[in-house]
Order: C-alpha cells, then structure tokens, then sequence
C-alpha cells in the first residue's frame, strides 16, 4: 500500500513539473518591432505614401501613436493608424519633399506595456538625421529608453513563488511517504 502511495506521489510530482514546464514562456518580453516600411536608413527617390510597422505579436488597438517630423523638427500629417494582426499601418497624407525623415512609433504591446521606438529615412539625396526624433513634438519617445513597468509586481515571480511552493509540497509528500515507509 505504501509502494503504491510512494508511486503514486512520484507520478505526481512528474505531471507537476511537466506542467510547470509547459507554462513557462520561452522569452518574458513585450512585443518588438520586427520589421517597417520604411525601414530603417531606408533611402526613397520618390516619397512613401504609406507607414507599415510589423510587431512580433498583435499590439492592443488602443494608444498607438505613429508622428513624422523632419530634420529641423516639422511635423508632417499622418492618419489614424489601422490595425491588421501584428501589423500597423498609417497613411502619409503631406507630400515629402527631398530630405531626412523620423518615424517615431507608440503602441501598447500585447502585454499592456507600452512600447516605442525611431526609424529614420530619407527621400531623394538628403543625409540622414538620426538628431529629428529628439526635436519631435508629442508624447512618443526614442527606442533607447526601455518602457517601465506599470505594475508593482512581475507576474514572473508570482509564477516563480508558485511552481516553487508547489515543488516544495510535493518534495515534502515524498519525504513523508518515505519517511512513513521506514517506520513500518
């Protein structure tokens, strides 16, 4: 009866860890920018009509945010972005003339952090301007600066504190059965 309540225990505390291990996500970050049109340093002989900024996951529809200034710090009209799956679009509706561009991007990602970033361009023979998003009016920040967490608590430690209670209970049920099996 105790070999099988030891086996038992142990079949336990197998199905805990492989469930621990199929909970567990690879990679605990918020959603990137994977790639853009236009894309980074990209050079146009004629101006984009369109902003296309593709994410590693589908960002939350609510507080995205795509401007475009210049190099002295113009702000150029852009509609509202439109959502398609992991990828945000907005229409360009001012007409670009030859010089260096700054998309800079907000969205709130998956996990409801929110995330920004640049991609600078260019039209026609201008140099590029990496210095335009620093001079951009409006709430959306450069890419360098990390997105700071709206929560007192990670939820990967309130994940952390589970599973290791939960392997804790189960190592001290084994120690008991054992322990009880010595006894008699």
């Amino acid at each position: 009866m105790l070999l099988t309540r030891l086996r038992f225990l142990i079949l336990i505390g197998l199905a805990y860890v492989a469930l621990s291990a199929s909970l567990s996500t690879p990679v605990i970050a918020h959603d990137q920018l994977l790639s853009s049109t236009p894309s980074v340093d990209e050079n146009f002989s004629d101006a984009p009509q369109e902003i296309s900024l593709q994410y590693s996951a589908e960002v939350m529809q609510v507080g995205a945010q795509v401007l475009l200034t210049d190099s002295e710090g113009g702000s150029f009209a852009v509609g509202e972005p439109s959502f398609d799956g992991t990828s945000v679009s907005a229409q360009i509706t001012d007409e670009l003339p030859e010089g260096a561009y700054t998309i800079a991007w907000r969205v709130v990602s998956s996990d409801g952090h929110p995330i920004s970033g640049i991609v600078p361009f260019t039209v026609g023979d201008a140099p590029h301007n990496r210095d335009a998003a620093s001079k951009a009016d409006g709430p959306v920040e450069a890419a360098e600066k990390p997105a700071a967490s709206q929560t007192g608590m990670n939820p990967i430690w309130v994940r952390t504190a589970l599973v290791g209670g939960g392997g804790a209970a189960i190592a001290f049920g084994i120690y008991a059965a054992v322990a009880m099996r010595k006894k008699k």
